[in-house]
């Protein structure tokens, strides 16, 4: 067994092929903080809840934001799909974090 980024322990080579292209395709960015939250509600819950690795759990809590979203802003249908790279990569610049704030 190997330790992830995430703290779980992990078998080596158990990862399906859909876990595996998940992992690939996006990865999302958590303050220190929030990212112990994430692994202590996964460690206590997780199991419980029935997710398997820490990132069903992620998955699943974007996924029902993405879906309000859909309903609130896009009349309930999903959006046309973007690509990886088509959006800027990396953190919001200062003059975008202030404008989020308002």
């Amino acid at each position: 067994m190997r330790q992830d980024k995430q703290g779980i322990h992990r078998c080596r080579g158990r990862q399906t092929a859909d876990e595996q292209e998940r992992t690939r395709i996006l990865h999302p960015y958590f303050s220190q903080e929030d990212a112990d939250q994430v692994r202590a509600a996964f460690l206590a819950a997780g199991q419980a809840e029935g997710y398997r690795p820490v990132t069903d759990l992620i998955e699943a809590a974007v996924l029902r934001e993405v879906k309000r979203l859909q309903r609130r802003h896009n009349q309930g249908r999903k959006w046309a799909p973007v690509k990886a790279g088509a959006r800027r990569p990396g953190r919001r610049t200062l003059a975008e974090e202030k404008n989020r704030a308002r």
